[in-house]
């Protein structure tokens, strides 16, 4: 059974919890304080920690921080005020929680989501994915310049000194100065500081990953040059349809997540031999490709993308947007929204490319964004310019 530890040292919180949590679906542990949490876990399996941010002693910035670096399999969510910005900027900075709830909840809402998280992180873990995890040769690993600018967001230094860091590198540098002069990110710029500043930190490590991973192909420009397009083309597409169709800014902390949508495709095509063959076969004759890497090695690029982006400690809307960007209705989806956009801009972007693979659009998605299908095409045809039909 899976086990959730709740940590909280003011007791009306607590008995607020218990009363929400009296199913028997799952065993429920509360704990009211950080030291209290760090004990029991010394001794018992945990699957999901929610904890509190203002604590005595010790704070829920060190016991996210403690528990992410000894059970990095604990799914961390943090519990804060509305309010409380600065301490999403801190824990974001840090990637402490995956996922944050916000005092005071929808008793309801509450639930459902925390059971919905679980229901996923059964997907990430399945026998299926630690079997292909096994016969892969490796997997991407996080760069250097990655924990570097980690390190120094986490210490508030300065944009000049972190520019200064990302033009150490100028593979990077380049992506990043891309990015930001695409469409919607506002000006342009040659310059890497102000480029920072448009797309905003919360992006740069994503950037940098997927930098980082689709660099890991170089013996194959060609797959390369096109999941690359397809991704930086993603990207691009949630934007508009955040600012042209539904009227308002992406949410900044998910900026990035097209670039990574597909980065299962990546991990795939690297370490397993036979999968060139299933994107050719799927490609030329027009049949899922799901389907096919179900049935050719018993998982999908879903499956190993989400597993690696959580495996990286990136937020779960990042999670889902991997593991659900071609079933953005599934019932365990919290951030609906989102995954909605990624799955519209995933198809046109490879209809623009004419690489559809046999991917099909399911149109419920725009009925959930309340938009039509029509005017989401026409933007994407009179704004990004792309000719989605013969």
């Amino acid at each position: 059974m899976k086990v959730v530890l709740f940590v909280d040292d003011e007791n009306l919180t607590i008995k607020s919890l218990k009363r929400i949590f009296s199913d028997k679906e799952y065993c429920y542990i509360y704990k009211s304080s950080a030291v209290e949490a760090l004990q029991y876990m010394e001794s018992n399996p945990v699957d999901l920690l929610c904890s509190d941010i203002l604590m005595p002693e010790m704070d829920g910035f060190d016991l996210l921080r403690t528990v992410k670096r000894k059970y990095p399999k604990v799914i961390r969510v943090a519990m804060t005020g509305l309010n409380r910005t600065n301490h999403v900027k801190r824990l974001t900075n840090e990637n402490l929680a995956q996922l944050y709830l916000f005092k005071p909840w929808d008793e309801n809402e509450l639930k459902i989501n925390l059971f919905k998280i679980l229901k996923t992180q059964n997907m990430l873990y399945s026998h299926e994915v630690m079997m292909m995890l096994q016969n892969l040769e490796s997997l991407p690993t996080i760069p250097d310049i990655y924990n570097r600018l980690n390190d120094m967001l986490k210490k508030d230094f300065p944009i000049e000194e972190i520019s200064a860091l990302i033009e150490e590198d100028q593979s990077i540098t380049a992506v990043i100065l891309k990015v930001a002069n695409s469409a919607y990110y506002g000006r342009k710029t040659g310059n890497i500081h102000q480029a920072i500043m448009n797309i905003g930190l919360d992006n740069l490590n994503a950037i940098i990953l997927a930098n980082s991973v689709f660099q890991d192909l170089s013996d194959d420009m060609d797959m390369l040059v096109d999941m690359w397009k397809h991704a930086t083309n993603s990207n691009k597409l949630m934007t508009a349809i955040y600012s042209q169709c539904l009227k308002k800014t992406i949410p900044s902390l998910y900026a990035s997540a097209g670039l990574l949508h597909d980065i299962g495709k990546v991990v795939l095509y690297h370490g397993c031999d036979q999968y060139k063959n299933l994107l050719t076969a799927s490609v030329e004759e027009n049949m899922p490709l799901l389907g096919l890497e179900l049935k050719a090695i018993g998982v999908t690029h879903q499956d190993l993308g989400s597993y690696l982006l959580n495996l990286w400690a990136l937020p779960f809307a990042y999670v889902e947007v991997a593991m659900y960007h071609h079933r953005p209705l599934d019932y365990r989806i919290i951030n609906r929204e989102l995954v909605a956009v990624s799955h519209i801009s995933h198809y046109y972007s490879s209809l623009h490319l004419q690489d559809r693979m046999g991917d099909c659009l399911d149109e419920k998605v725009f009925a959930l964004l309340k938009l039509s299908k029509k005017d989401v095409e026409k933007m994407i045809e009179n704004e990004l310019g792309w000719r989605l039909y013969e």
